[in-house]
Parts: C-alpha cells; structure tokens; sequence
C-alpha cells in the first residue's frame, strides 16, 4: 500500500511539472548574469518552453514570434532591448519584425519560353 502510495504521488508531482512546463515560456534576457522571465503561453505546447535572447537578433524574433508578443503583451519586451536602437521603439521595432515574418511571401514566377 505504502509503495502505490508513493507511486501515485511520483505520477502525479511529474504531471503536474509537466502541465506547468506546456503553460509558460522561461525566458533568460541580457543581464549579469542573466535575468529569468517567466511568461505564460498562450496555448499549451513544448515549442520555446526555454529561451535564452541573450544572443538575439531581429532574425531570432522572426524565428520566435510567440514568445515575442507574449513578452510585449505582459509588458515584459525589455528582454530584447538590445535588438532596438535607443531612438526607437522597441515595441514597434518588434511589432514590425512579426508582421514582416506572418506575412505571406508572394509566389515567384517563372516564364516557360516555347
């Protein structure tokens, strides 16, 4: 009885770690020695469960859109304040890069000369 016991609550501590982990983005923004975030996705799901922009450029916020508006809609984008000069603003500067990244890519054409 004591073993089921015991079981049953390993089974259920590692559900809900698990639940927890598919709910938030952990994110470690530039600092010294590095500062933890922790926002909350909106879906459940694995994808940028942790984030290190540390090392971002605008091309990881194209790479990362979730976890980008997540950090702008919490009023938390002063993680990537590197990625934006100080005369602009970086909300804007990131608002832009995930438009520039969901709009769709105009099909090429190519000519068949006969």
């Amino acid at each position: 009885m004591k073993k089921i016991f015991r079981l049953l609550v390993a089974v259920l501590l590692i559900g809900g770690w698990t639940l927890a982990a598919l709910a938030v983005h952990v994110v470690v923004a530039p600092g010294n020695p590095g500062r933890v975030i922790v926002v909350p996705k909106s879906q459940l799901g694995i994808r940028d469960t942790y984030v290190d922009t540390r090392a971002w450029t605008i091309g990881d916020v194209t790479s990362h859109p979730q976890v980008t508006e997540r950090l702008i809609q919490t009023g938390k984008s002063d993680a990537l304040a590197q990625l934006a000069p100080k005369d602009q603003d970086l909300n804007a500067v990131l608002t832009d890069a995930i438009a520039k990244a969901s709009a769709p890519t105009p099909p090429t054409e190519t000519a068949h000369k006969k």
